[in-house]
This record gives structure tokens, sequence and C-alpha cells, in this order.
């Protein structure tokens, strides 16, 4: 429910939004490739809108989360 929340102030980032847009096309192309193991590395403010994305474009969910501190 966040991420539909968000969606609308997401979309209104350049940033974020153009990011994002890039990140699924590029994932559409792996996909397409027959790639299966997809990683894909980006900042937690595009998170809600891109997990949102990936599940309602492609059916897909995290497997997994790890968190890497300096």
């Amino acid at each position: 429910m966040f991420a539909q929340v968000t969606a609308d102030v997401e979309e209104s980032y350049v940033i974020i939004g153009e990011r994002n847009r890039a990140a699924v096309e590029a994932l559409m192309i792996a996909i397409d490739e027959g790639h299966h193991r997809i990683v894909i590395l980006i900042g937690g403010g595009h998170m809600p809108d891109l997990g949102r994305q990936q599940w309602e474009k492609f059916d897909l969910f995290p497997s997994g989360v790890q968190w890497i501190t300096t």
C-alpha cells in the first residue's frame, strides 16, 4: 500500500522516475536474453516504485536483501 501512495510522488521526481524506467528496460532486456540471475543495485529511494513495477510487470519479488554499511 505504501508503494501505491508514493507512486505519484516518485514519478514526479525526474531522477527517480527516469532511473527506474532505465532499470526496468534493462531488466526486460536481460530477461529476454535468457538471464536468470539478475542484480539491480539502486538507492533506497527508488525501491517503492521499482519494487512495484517489478511485481506488476514481471511478477517478480525479492528473494533476499543484503545491507552493506561503510
